[in-house]
């Protein structure tokens, strides 16, 4: 009886882990370049069920033209390197890039774009090539910015993921693979362009479903059980 009863529980405490990152998913579905997370649920030695991690799902999303010079997007592999406000190395698929007060091309939040790249505040026509290359009419003349440089990883889905679609390395990852857009694997750059979230709407709305039926279901079992239980009890005495 206590062994049902226990099995319930931790089957209930799983659906609501898996809804939680369903729901997540659903509040990412706007985000650029957000991955769609996956909960891992293993069987337990006591019969039950747990939520033991999770799982990115790393396949490209829908690429958008959205006209704006800086906004870039990785076709094929590859992520932008930036560094945090706290230091921290990072990595991004979230190409909507602007520069900070002093000029240095940083993300939205905050997170400046490795190597950096610093665009005049005089600049005009700024613009991106496929391959990562930053140009701009400064006081009438064509001037080199810089090189964008995209970042490859033998095992992408072993990054630890962060928040606002920042990934760090992990030694599952490996290390990273400093490469121009284009060459030795990476993808390219599309400029004035942003890849969508991965996130299929359908299939979160069917799991955010059968996790709500899965955890009624558990429930009622552990109502049963409680009724079982105490109407041995009343026998007993």
């Amino acid at each position: 009886m206590n062994s049902g009863f226990n099995s319930a529980l931790s089957a209930i405490s799983a659906y609501t882990s898996r809804s939680k990152t369903t729901a997540n998913n659903i509040a990412n579905l706007n985000t650029p370049s957000y991955k769609a997370v996956s909960a891992i649920q293993q069987s337990t030695s006591g019969g039950g069920v747990a939520v033991t991690g999770t799982t990115t799902s790393q396949t490209q999303g829908s690429i958008i033209t959205t006209g704006a010079g800086l906004d870039l997007a990785i076709s094929g592999s590859g992520y932008f390197k930036v560094k945090t406000s706290g230091g921290e190395v990072g990595y991004t698929r979230n190409g909507s890039f602007a520069t900070d007060s002093q000029g240095k091309l940083s993300d939205t939040n905050g997170n400046v774009v490795q190597p950096e790249i610093t665009i005049p505040g005089n600049a005009e026509n700024v613009s991106v090539d496929s391959q990562g290359k930053v140009t701009a009419s400064v006081d009438g003349q064509t001037a080199d910015l810089g090189q964008i440089s995209l970042y490859t990883f033998n095992n992408p889905d072993g990054l630890r993921q962060g928040g606002d679609s920042t990934y760090y390395e992990t030694a599952d990852s490996g290390q990273p693979r400093e490469g121009v857009a284009g060459a030795g694997g990476a993808g390219e750059v599309v400029s004035g362009s942003l890849e969508l979230s991965n996130v299929d709407l359908a299939t979160e709305m069917v799991a955010l479903i059968e996790n709500k039926n899965g955890f009624s279901a558990q429930a009622a079992v552990i109502r049963m059980t409680d009724e079982t239980l105490g109407s041995m009890m009343d026998i007993k005495t």
